[in-house]
C-alpha cells in the first residue's frame, strides 16, 4: 500500500558510517592474506551524490548514541544479544504492538542471525507490502531484456482493457504514459491506496475481494492527474497495479506464476515466498506473524487489498535477504545492463532516490520498505543483507533510525572484531 518511508539525513549518515566500518574491516581482513588490488568504482555508481563524508568511526545516531567500539572478538551469541537489545529498546516505546523480527546475513557467512521480540518467531512468514514492488519491477525488466516488452511502450498499447479506458475517465491520456514512467512513479498517477475512500472501505469490509479495476477506479475518483507524465515523482500503487496487468498481458499467465518463472524464485530456493491470491501457500510454510492493522489481525483482511503488483507477497525475513542479494548480485537478470537500468535514478526522482521498484537507501545499499512496517536492504559492496518486519503500520516510523542503522552498526563492529562461532 502507500509509501511512508521518511529517512532523515542524520540517519543516513549514521547508516553509511556503519557500512564504512564494515567495508574497512573486510578490506583489512582480506589484505592480510591477499595482495593489494585497485578496484575502480562501477561506471553506473550513483553513490557520490548520496554519500556524506564518512568518518573512520561511527557517528552518533539521532538519539545521541555512539557507535559500538570493536571488541577484542565477537561471537554470534553476543551479536544476537545486541540485536535483541536494539529491538527491546524500540518495543519499550511501542508497548501495545507485538514487536519486530529481523534477519541479518553477510555473504561470507560470518554473520547469519535471526532474532525477534519475545513471543515472536523470527522465521515467521509475513505480508511484505510494498517490498513486492521490487518483485514486480524486476519482472517487468526481465520481460524487457527478453524482448517481450518495450520499456517506452505506452500504457494504451500494452495494458489490457478496460484499464486504458479507466485512465481516460480520470483525465489521463494512456497514450502518453509509459511503462518506464510507471516503474519510476513519474506517470502523474494518483495513488488509490492513499485515498480516504479506499482506507475506510477496507476497514469497514475487511473480507471484500478487490479487483484491480476497482482500485484504479478509486484513483480516478480521487482527483485530476498530479502532473504531466515524466514531469514529477509521485509514489503510486496505481501504477504498479497497471504493471501487474501488463505482465499478465505480456506472458499470458497469472501474475504470481509469471513472476515466479521470470524471477527464478524456485531456482533461488525461495520456498516460503509467494503472491497471495495468485498462488497457493507453499506446503510446510511457517505460521504467519501477528501483524496488525487498526488493532485487528492483518491476515483477516482479504489479500486483494494489496495484491496486484504493488505488494501482495508473503515471505520471511531470511528469504527477503536472499532475494535482494540474488537480485543485486546479478542472479535474477541475464544481462548486467538490466540491473544497472533498474538502479538508475531519473532526474525527477533525485530527492526520493527511487529508481525502478527499488530505492537507494544510502551508498551502494538498495532496498524497499512497506506500509505494514517492513524493510529489506542489501549492500553489495559490503556483502550484507538485512530484512526487518514490524507488526504494525506504526512500526515503520522506527525502522531506519532505530533498527536498521543500529543493526548495521553492530554488524560492522562485530565484523571489525572478527566473528567467532
Amino acid at each position: 500500500m502507500n509509501h511512508l518511508h521518511s529517512t532523515s539525513k542524520s540517519a543516513l549518515v549514521f547508516t553509511f558510517s556503519a557500512l564504512s566500518l564494515w567495508s574497512s574491516a573486510c578490506s583489512a581482513s582480506d589484505s592480510a592474506t591477499q595482495p593489494a588490488t585497485n578496484v575502480d568504482a562501477p561506471e553506473n555508481s550513483t553513490t557520490e551524490a548520496l554519500e556524506p563524508d564518512a568518518p573512520d568511526v561511527l557517528v552518533a545516531n539521532e538519539a545521541g548514541q555512539g557507535a559500538s567500539a570493536p571488541a577484542a572478538s565477537c561471537s554470534t551469541q553476543e551479536l544476537e544479544q545486541k540485536l535483541r537489545e536494539i529491538i527491546a529498546g524500540v518495543d519499550a516505546r511501542m508497548p501495545t504492538t507485538p514487536g519486530y523480527l529481523l534477519a541479518l546475513r553477510s555473504d561470507d557467512g560470518r554473520i547469519d542471525v535471526a532474532v525477534a521480540s519475545p513471543g515472536l518467531d523470527p522465521g515467521a512468514s509475513y505480508r511484505v507490502a510494498s517490498i513486492g514492488k521490487t518483485f514486480t519491477a524486476a519482472g517487468v525488466l526481465r520481460l524487457v531484456e527478453q524482448g517481450r516488452l518495450d520499456l517506452d511502450a505506452s500504457v494504451d498499447r500494452v495494458a489490457p482493457a478496460p484499464l486504458p479506458e479507466l485512465l481516460r475517465s480520470g483525465g489521463y491520456d494512456p497514450r502518453r504514459i509509459t511503462v518506464r514512467q510507471l516503474l519510476q512513479h513519474d506517470g502523474g498517477l494518483r495513488d488509490y491506496a492513499e485515498s480516504q475512500e479506499y482506507f475506510q472501505a477496507v476497514l469497514s469490509d475487511p473480507g471484500h475481494h478487490w479487483t484491480r479495476e476497482e482500485q484504479v477506479q478509486l484513483a480516478m475518483r480521487d482527483g485530476q492527474p498530479l502532473s504531466e507524465p515524466g514531469a514529477e515523482y509521485h509514489y503510486s500503487d496505481t501504477g504498479y497495479v497497471l504493471l501487474g496487468a501488463i505482465i499478465e498481458q505480456a506472458t499470458g499467465s497469472g501474475l504470481g506464476p509469471a513472476l515466479r518463472e521470470l524471477l527464478k524464485l524456485d531456482e533461488l530456493g525461495l520456498t516460503s515466498t509467494w503472491l497471495e491470491t495468485q498462488e497457493p501457500a507453499p506446503p510446510g510454510v511457517a505460521a504467519h506473524a501477528p501483524q496488525l492493522l487498526e488493532g485487528a489481525d492483518l491476515f483477516s483482511y482479504d489479500a486483494s487489498i494489496d495484491a496486484y503488483g504493488g505488494g501482495g507477497y508473503v515471505s520471511t525475513a531470511r528469504e527477503l535477504v536472499s532475494f535482494y542479494r540474488a537480485l543485486l548480485t546479478g542472479r535474477v537478470f541475464d544481462q548486467p545492463a538490466t540491473l544497472a537500468l533498474m538502479q538508475t535514478v531519473p532526474d525527477v526522482n533525485v530527492e526520493s532516490h527511487y529508481a525502478m521498484g527499488i530505492e537507494q537507501v544510502v551508498g551502494d545499499c538498495w532496498g524497499h520498505d512497506g506500509f505494514w512496517g517492513t524493510e529489506a536492504v542489501y549492500c553489495p559492496q559490503q556483502g550484507l543483507g538485512l530484512a526487518v518486519a514490524g507488526m504494525s503500520v506504526e512500526s515503520l516510523n522506527y525502522l531506519v533510525g532505530d533498527i536498521v542503522g543500529p543493526v548495521l552498526r553492530e554488524a560492522a563492529a562485530c565484523a571489525a572484531a572478527g566473528v567467532e562461532p
